[in-house]
């Protein structure tokens, strides 16, 4: 008999950039700006894996 199964499919995009500052919260808090005001997109080129997995009823957050 066939049954239902959900199945979850995620893909990482992943780039390393350089900051100037003073300290890692600093750079942390320059890249997150960053990001949120669209100056660093991450594109296609910017892949780094996809993963495929099952998903178990309980395992799944309350909605």
């Amino acid at each position: 008999m066939i049954k239902p199964c959900e199945i979850e499919i995620q893909e990482t995009l992943s780039r390393i950039i350089d900051i100037e500052a003073e300290n890692i919260e600093e750079a942390i808090f320059k890249t997150n700006k960053m990001y949120s005001h669209e100056d660093i997109v991450l594109s296609e080129n910017n892949f780094a894996e996809t993963k495929i997995d099952e998903i178990e009823k309980n395992s799944l957050p309350h909605q």
